[in-house]
């Protein structure tokens, strides 16, 4: 039995968005993951990780997932991310959602002040929708933790975020030590 739910940014799958999120959501990761499945195809293993890690943490991932897991942990997160690519996406892409509002453990959903808009407003839905949820955001912090998107990249400006409703704000901490 589940006790308590903790969940930290959730998945942009289309049955969590908020139906009217949805086409603007696929225009934003369109290009970056047809990049990731062209190299996947060819075998180049560092270009899908650049593009998807690119595309969901900013242009400054590979320095920060090197500063926190160290050159081997770089190295090991490109290599098992092929797994994803082949494997795991056609799974999320055949997922069936369950009916959400029958989830009745205490839920936490934590997201960076960071992250994009559509982000915020999928843990906001989520939020509303199931029973005994509250939110934590946290301040100054993207999917990356570390590593904040710049003012200019072109998939976080396409909308501006608004923190998700009854959030509290923490100070980004480094989780790793």
């Amino acid at each position: 039995m589940v006790r308590r739910l903790v969940l930290c940014e959730p998945s942009l799958l289309d049955p969590l968005l908020d139906p009217a999120d949805v086409a603007e959501n696929h225009a934003m990761f369109e290009q970056a993951f047809g990049a990731v499945m062209a190299a996947t195809a060819q075998g180049d293993r560092r270009g899908a990780y650049d593009a998807f890690m690119g595309a969901v943490c900013g242009p400054n991932h590979r320095d920060v997932v090197a500063e926190v897991l160290g050159p081997d942990g770089l190295a090991r997160a490109e290599r098992d991310s092929t797994f994803f690519f082949t494997n795991e996406t056609s799974a999320i892409n055949g997922w069936t959602p369950v009916d959400l509002t029958g989830i009745a453990a205490p839920l936490l959903l934590v997201a960076g002040g960071e992250i994009l808009w559509v982000t915020h407003r999928m843990v906001g839905r989520l939020a509303g929708l199931l029973p005994d949820a509250q939110v934590a955001t946290i301040a100054g912090a993207s999917t990356c933790c570390r590593s904040p998107i710049p003012p200019n990249w072109p998939i976080s400006s396409r909308r501006e975020a608004a923190p998700p409703p009854s959030s509290s704000t923490h100070e980004p901490r480094n989780l790793y030590g």
